[in-house]
């Protein structure tokens, strides 16, 4: 019997908002179920940043080598993230319709000059899972027009306004207001902020905490008040389901919940399925990143670099010996001069350069040995355009480095299903919460071109495919 101990959520379809109470338990919950992972996160990190500590004798430097972090950069520059080929299956009757939802899609990107995708491809790497959020920008503020206000009833699930009218012009007017030429956004949370719905029925609700200043949070919401200073740090929570939404700190809540009107949860996984299993086990198990096999052969090589590197230090700059006796010793020592052309040596003193320690070769063949199963284990160096040995021509090359490549599809496809993901929501942002007509222009080396579009032209069709490859700028 298999028993699943992951946090469950239900969608909140009613009308009663969720209490406090509930999202605290859930909280709760979650963030001991997620607390391996999370660790696991932080320990990814140190490899990356160079932090993680490097066992030396009492005087001797440590030398931690940028591998972990160049094996992440090399793989993130191989996903062509740069070049979406997104594409809207074409409907019955309905070409001028798929083409214009395509175009749509292509200017939303063109008009995010965030480096989210390049952003989101490092986290899968490094975590083994990256999140999207994705978010009306009106909604960021407080004093932005809220469907509840304009009654609100539900209709099949779908949201309908009583003063549908009065919402479009607000909205219109805020936009005006505010100077937001782009509606939508596009934002990076680092797994190490989530916790969340780990069903397999996929997540119903997501919870990010961060870490903030009393200062920070009150800019944003001012109408909050507390009792700790303005310097001090809390801990700054929000909750998203597919129908409300709200921001917590200190057990409270400081904004909402209030409905968002999206239809659902605007929070988007990528997962490159870089594990076993992507859909069940616990989420250390799930997520892990490229780095996570070879923590042990990076710590060996960090320690094998230090120790040539100490005895490297020692012998690098080499030291006289004087032998005799001692007051002679002494003067020969203070009175010699190291670059000078003549030296006076007393009689009976003896000058000699010290002994030099030669690096053990066996201590070289390791390194050479922990580097090999590192690439082994990751991807060939090949990738990184160093040529390996016996192998003469281009092609041979050029082989080895497409195999190579191969090892990072798996975010690459990854990341193109988020973006389907994102591209479905875009569409039910204007359908369900702008309810009127955008407006958004691609200007870009491929993209030249300003489409209108309005809900009219959604009606529900929310298809579309991304296609994403890992490759080579010269493979292009």
């Amino acid at each position: 019997m298999v028993t699943d101990v992951r946090p469950l959520g239900d969608t909140v379809k009613d009308a009663s908002a969720p209490s406090i109470e509930d999202i605290l338990d859930k909280q709760k919950s979650a963030n001991e179920y997620f607390r391996n992972f999370h660790q696991q996160c932080k320990e990814e990190e140190d490899y990356y940043f160079l932090r993680k500590q490097v066992p030396v004798p009492d005087g001797s430097d440590p030398v931690r080598p940028a591998t972990a972090r160049a094996i992440i950069d090399v793989a993130a520059d191989h996903v062509d993230v740069n070049n979406l080929s997104i594409d809207v299956p074409i409907m019955l009757r309905s070409k001028a319709r798929a083409e214009r939802l395509q175009k749509y899609y292509q200017a939303i990107w063109a008009n995010i000059k965030t480096p989210v995708k390049r952003t989101a491809v490092k986290h899968s790497f490094i975590y083994g899972q990256a999140w999207l959020k994705q978010m009306f920008v009106p909604q960021e503020w407080n004093d932005s027009p809220r469907m509840d206000d304009y009654g609100v009833s539900l209709e099949n699930g779908k949201i309908m306004l009583v003063d549908e009218q009065g919402y479009k012009e607000a909205t219109k007017d805020f936009l005006e207001r505010r100077k937001l030429l782009f509606p939508f956004s596009v934002e990076n949370v680092n797994p190490r902020e989530m916790i969340w719905d780990d069903s397999r029925t996929g997540p119903k609700w997501v919870i990010r905490q961060v870490s903030a200043t009393v200062r920070d949070m009150k800019q944003r919401f001012s109408n909050w008040t507390t009792s700790r200073g303005p310097g001090e740090m809390s801990t700054f929570s929000e909750y998203w389901d597919d129908t409300w939404y709200g921001y917590f700190a200190d057990g409270s809540f400081i904004h909402g919940p209030f409905r968002h009107g999206y239809g659902f949860l605007p929070f988007v996984p990528v997962t490159p399925a870089n594990t076993l299993d992507w859909d069940a086990g616990t989420p250390e198990d799930r997520y892990q990143g490229i780095l996570k096999p070879v923590h042990n052969l990076l710590d060996s090589e960090a320690r094998i670099i230090s120790q040539i590197h100490a005895i490297m230090h020692t012998v690098s700059y080499r030291t006289l010996d004087f032998s005799g006796p001692t007051h002679l010793a002494a003067q020969a020592r203070d009175n010699y001069e190291l670059w000078g052309g003549m030296n006076v040596i007393p009689p009976g003193v003896d000058v000699r350069p010290s002994p030099f320690i030669q690096v053990p070769p066996d201590l070289l063949n390791q390194l050479s040995m922990v580097q090999t199963m590192i690439e082994e284990a990751t991807f060939p160096n090949v990738v990184r355009g160093l040529r390996p040995k016996g192998v003469s021509t281009g092609f041979g090359v050029s082989v080895l480095a497409g195999m190579g490549r191969l090892r990072f599809q798996g975010v690459a496809d990854g990341m193109a299903r988020a973006i389907e993901i994102l591209n479905s929501g875009f569409a039910k942002l204007l359908e369900n919460v702008v309810r009127s007509s955008v407006t958004v222009h691609a200007r870009s080396e491929i993209h030249n071109f300003d489409e209108t579009i309005r809900p009219a032209d959604v009606k529900g069709y929310y298809e579309n495919i991304v296609r994403l490859k890992a490759e080579a700028p010269e493979e292009r």
